[in-house]
């Protein structure tokens, strides 16, 4: 996937930036005091996402009337009774922490050596699943294909976020603005990549559209053409570039869930501070996309 090198530098200048926006647009800059508990609210995992969606309906055979709330950028999905408690946390990529020492992306071998023998293996269809009982905590690691861990249910216990998408994505082992990055990570999942490029258009999006709203409450200036027809032409370009096409429906469902984020909470992100700070980062994203070198 092209895109991504193109992810990594928006990515990789976002970071400098600071955590201001990116809590405008739904995603942690941080990796400390967020997590979520089986048995939490729904008022309390939206404070844990930092989103203000509400849960969606969805089906089960076991919960009536259940609801879901996810973040495809983090790998996270909290699914909620009748009552709006979280009954099941799941996790898949890009989600980077660990739960009792069960990581995506973790090996049969690297599962039992982190977390011992199961307390029970489940056969999914044609996989496995390791089920897990240890104090306070239930988890089910279900296998792929490929024999590593593909998605983790937790129905007891707490998951702390771990590493935001953010840090992820600089840590790969990919060209940045700021030179080379760590090479932790060399290659992505599909999965991975797609949520990637949702990221991406979080980001990029989400501050263009912020940065129209700052335009018509007066606090930015008005160029010939708004900032997302800006964004729209930059993407038009990138999509005509190798396989790029192939990630622009992921980039536009991530620009249309900052922009329903932003304009759900647009009290807080239409200020004086907060639009000098998205001014400052969209005029440097300009600069950059100009230089005929990057």
């Amino acid at each position: 996937m092209r895109l991504l090198g193109t992810v990594l530098l928006v990515i990789s200048a976002l970071t400098a930036w600071g955590s201001s926006v990116l809590a405008a647009q739904n995603i942690s800059a941080t990796n400390q005091a967020h997590q979520i508990s089986v048995g939490d609210s729904v008022k309390a995992v939206q404070k844990a996402l930092e989103t203000d969606a509400a849960p969606s309906p969805t089906s089960s055979s076991t919960t009536r009337n259940e609801t879901a709330l996810g973040i495809p950028a983090r790998g996270v999905r909290v699914f909620f009774n009748e009552s709006g408690t979280a009954v099941v946390i799941r996790l898949d990529a890009p989600f980077q922490g660990s739960i009792e020492g069960a990581t995506i992306g973790a090996s049969r071998d690297e599962v039992r050596d982190r977390l011992g023998e199961p307390f029970k293996t489940l056969k999914l269809g044609p996989f496995d699943g390791f089920l897990y009982k240890r104090a306070g905590t239930t988890l089910r690691c279900d296998f792929g294909r490929d024999n590593v861990v593909r998605t983790i249910f937790v129905t007891s216990g707490t998951v702390n976020l771990g590493e935001s998408p953010v840090t992820a994505a600089v840590d790969s082992k990919i060209t940045t603005m700021g030179g080379q990055a760590p090479t932790r990570r060399t290659q992505m999942t599909p999965e991975e990549q797609r949520a990637q490029a949702q990221l991406f258009g979080v980001i990029f999006g989400g501050v263009a559209h912020q940065y129209d709203l700052c335009s018509a409450a007066g606090f930015l200036p008005r160029g010939q053409q708004s900032a997302e027809e800006t964004a729209k032409a930059i993407l038009a370009k990138m999509a005509n570039v190798g396989d790029q096409g192939k990630s622009m429906p992921d980039v536009q469902k991530g620009w249309s869930a900052a922009r329903g984020a932003v304009d759900g909470n647009r009290a807080n992100q239409v200020t004086d501070e907060r639009c000098a700070a998205v001014g400052n980062q969209w005029n440097k994203w300009m600069a950059m996309f100009a230089d005929p070198t990057r």
